[in-house]
């Protein structure tokens, strides 16, 4: 039941070599502190109790993994200060671990401190009511494979996961719920992201300051907010291209400081002359919005243009009409007695 008879201390955690043999127990503090020490052997800290205190933990070292085993850590400060340390946060109960801050000046996860610490999150909930709910600052590492990522109750967010100049931050999947806050993400320093969902962000999903920045897969109408004149380490994945408010298609040599740029797939925009006509033309590429062209097709003797068709779809459109692109198309020439 948590508690230890003998001594009536409650137990918040257990630990050990692996998940398999957690052969010590105490308070968290002492896990951290076993981690920590010379020569450890503690590969693996299992909580088993909720804890919730004034200040947070800050954990010094040691290569082990941190199981929220369902439990919930919650403090008015930086939860977890991440320093010199490799650590692992996952959740291998049914669900429902939390690390939570209250406080609107600090952070759920702090790496501010961080010049070798190494942080990977698997699962778990991570939850702030400050400006972050994740720091990543120093030359620290973040990698998020998963997990959930939102704001603490109500409050309000500037973004969830900040990467300060000269840190690292990775993300392959997750879930981030940036609800009343301004960006899901703001880098100034090296980031790659290739997976995770992204929602409800005020003003952009990134907030890009500088320094690298790298998106892969599938990226389509992930926003950004171009914060910077003189950096643009911006790779996008081949087939993407950038475009501002007013529709225009931007390369990353022409976006501009203040700017908030949707990224759009680029589709094949192909052209089919029609029955009885002749001639070609070129394919073209474009994204999100296309202005269908003047037909550059010969027409049928006794003939003359009549509209664009879409596909094998019924619609039909005029030059100059803008149609929503969300994959290639071919546009065929309707044709229709000269008058």
């Amino acid at each position: 039941d948590g508690q230890c008879t003998t001594c009536e201390m409650t137990i918040e955690a257990k630990w050990g070599a692996s998940k398999d043999a957690l052969t010590e127990y105490g308070t968290l503090q002492d896990a951290f502190d076993a981690a920590y020490a010379q020569s450890s052997t503690v590969g693996y800290i299992q909580l088993q109790n909720d804890i919730n205190f004034e200040s947070g933990y800050i954990i010094w070292g040691g290569t082990f993994t941190l199981d929220l085993n369902g439990k919930e850590l919650k403090s008015n400060s930086n939860t977890l200060d991440l320093r010199a340390c490799t650590v692992t946060l996952t959740d291998n109960s049914a669900g429902g671990g939390k690390v939570v801050s209250t406080d609107g000046g600090s952070h759920s996860i702090c790496l501010d401190f961080a010049e070798t610490a190494n942080l990977t999150i698997e699962k778990g909930r991570y939850e702030g009511a400050g400006s972050d709910v994740i720091s990543v600052g120093g030359s620290g590492k973040l990698t998020i494979n998963g997990g959930e990522f939102a704001a603490y109750e109500d409050a309000s967010l500037t973004k969830i996961v900040n990467c300060s100049e000269a840190a690292s931050l990775t993300i392959k999947g997750g879930s981030f719920d940036a609800e009343g806050s301004n960006y899901a993400i703001s880098t100034h320093g090296t980031t790659t992201i290739s997976g995770g969902t992204f929602t409800n962000s005020k003003f952009a999903t990134i907030n890009y300051i500088g320094d690298s920045l790298q998106l892969e897969g599938n990226v389509a109408d992930m926003t950004v907010n171009y914060s910077s004149v003189d950096n643009r380490d911006i790779t996008l994945p081949e087939g993407y291209i950038f475009y501002n408010t007013d529709g225009e298609l931007k390369g990353i040599d022409e976006l501009e400081d203040g700017n908030i740029y949707t990224i759009s797939k680029l589709f094949k925009i192909s052209f089919a002359a029609g029955e009885g006509a002749s001639g070609e033309m070129a394919d073209v590429e474009d994204s999100a919005y296309y202005a269908l062209p003047e037909c550059g097709f010969t027409a049928p003797e006794g003939k003359m243009f009549d509209a664009w068709k879409v596909g094998d779809g019924e619609t039909t459109y005029q030059p100059y009409e803008r149609i929503m692109l969300t994959s290639d198309i071919t546009l065929t020439a309707l044709w229709t007695d000269y008058k």
